[in-house]
Parts: structure tokens; C-alpha cells; sequence
């Protein structure tokens, strides 16, 4: 896990590099296009003799100018938009970046939830739907690339568990000094004798090749760390829940941050 994450770290550093060009390089170019608009208006304002207004109206329209600036803005608050959405994953694969020197530090689990989904995008794009009920919740003191790690594995989890077009729904609140996430989903549910062993090392319910039964795992042992719990059930309407429950503030118990 080191080693992927030095290999991670330093593909996201080189991709800072070209990341950072395009998004500096956007907005002056939207300005230059901004400039050319306005001569091009100047331009077409300027009365000129019929025949050199004929030959200049027939230059436009072979050159489709009107086309090419009605899409030219949009074009470029898209570019815009994909080097800000480049960027963000860049940020957000710091999940893969797990290092000894991970510290326990106050985190706001809402934003951590939010770039787990940004890396499930493939799983969850034009399939399913992720409804978010936030609710008030403090930063909550913990090792931040441990706990991204439980929210990977239990929203890769559930998108996985449905088949077709389904929902995700995620709700936060607070109890007292502990946090409270829960992820539900819309899938088939967990089969009863599956249910008393999901949490067990290398139980699987995925074919061969598509699961090693450590993600659940992993996330359970992260949990127990922290001093919280986990918890999975069947919903009464079909789909299953996985209920967090977490210390907002780190437990003496807890023991040296370590990389899991």
C-alpha cells in the first residue's frame, strides 16, 4: 500500500504541473475571445461600400463565423470546468496516499463523503443516483485517510450491490459526542447468512475475481480503531444499510495513528 501510494502522489504532483496551465491559460484566453468579439462587432458596425460588404458578409458565411462564436464560450467554461474537475480528483486521490505519518487531525467527514463519491463516479455515473441528507456535524478528530478509506469501501459496496438504475442515500447527524453516517442503497440486500460474517476477512459474496473480502474488512478494523462500530442490516423496503457511529473527538484507547 506504500508503494501505491508514493506511485499516486507522484502521478498527482505531475499532473498538478499541466493541470495548473490550463486553468491559468483559460481565462485569459476567454478574455483574448472577449477582445475579437468586440473588434468583430466594430467591424461589422463599419459601413462599407456594397460590393466590399457583400464580399465581407460572404467571407463570414463561408467561414461560419456566427456558428463558431455562438459555441466558442461554452467551449471554454467546459475546458474550465474539466481542469476544475481534474483538479478536485487529483486532491481527492489522496485516499491512496497513506503514509506513517498519518496524524489524527479534525476533519469534515461531509467533504470526505463528497470526494469518496467524486472517485466512485465510474460506479455511479448515469446509474445511480446519490440523494445527501446532511445534517449538522462537527469536525470529527481521526486519521483522514483511514476514514476516506472506510467511505470508498462501503459506497463502492453499495453501488456494486445494485444491478441497475438504483439510489444511494447518505445521512448524517450527530448524537451527542459521536458521529452517525449512514449509507443505504437500493440493491438486493445481503443474504441472511451472508449478514453474520460480512465483516470477516476474506468472505465475499462477488465471483471470483471481482472481490477479495477485505474491503469491509479493513473498514471495520479502521472503525474499531477510532473507537466506533459499524453495523449492516436489510432495509424492510428492500436494499441494506450500513450505520457508522464515530467519537468526534479521538478516544485515549485508540492507541498510535498507524497505517492500516
Amino acid at each position: 500500500m506504500a508503494s501505491v501510494g508514493q506511485l499516486v502522489a507522484g502521478v498527482a504532483h505531475e499532473l498538478n504541473n499541466p493541470i495548473g496551465f490550463i486553468s491559468s491559460n483559460v481565462s485569459t484566453l476567454a478574455d483574448f475571445v472577449q477582445r475579437l468579439r468586440g473588434m468583430l462587432d466594430t467591424y461589422q458596425e463599419t459601413r462599407l461600400p456594397e460590393a466590399d460588404h457583400a464580399r465581407v458578409e460572404a467571407r463570414r458565411q463561408e467561414l461560419k463565423l456566427d456558428y463558431a462564436l455562438k459555441y466558442l464560450d461554452p467551449m471554454i467554461s467546459g475546458i474550465r470546468e474539466g481542469a476544475e474537475r481534474t483538479r478536485k480528483i487529483v486532491g481527492d486521490l489522496r485516499v491512496f496516499t497513506r503514509t506513517s505519518d498519518d496524524v489524527w487531525q479534525p476533519v469534515d467527514l461531509h467533504e470526505e463523503l463528497d470526494s469518496s463519491l467524486t472517485l466512485l463516479n465510474h460506479l455511479l455515473k448515469d446509474r445511480i443516483t446519490v440523494v445527501r441528507k446532511y445534517g449538522s456535524l462537527a469536525p470529527m478528530e481521526c486519521v483522514r485517510s483511514e476514514i476516506d478509506q472506510v467511505f470508498l469501501n462501503v459506497l463502492a459496496n453499495a453501488a456494486q450491490a445494485i444491478t441497475g438504475p438504483g439510489t444511494i442515500t447518505i445521512e448524517t447527524r450527530q448524537d451527542g459526542p459521536m458521529a452517525v453516517v449512514e449509507i443505504a442503497d437500493t440493491g438486493s440486500g445481503i443474504a441472511p447468512a451472508a449478514l453474520a460474517r460480512i465483516f470477516d476477512p476474506f468472505f465475499t459474496t462477488k465471483t471470483v475475481g471481482e472481490g477479495t473480502g477485505l474491503g469491509l474488512s479493513i473498514s471495520y478494523e479502521i472503525i474499531t480503531k477510532h473507537g466506533g462500530e459499524i453495523r449492516a442490516q436489510n432495509l424492510p423496503a428492500g436494499g441494506a444499510l450500513f450505520a457508522l457511529r464515530l467519537p468526534l473527538v479521538r478516544a485515549l484507547a485508540s492507541g498510535p495513528a498507524t497505517a492500516g
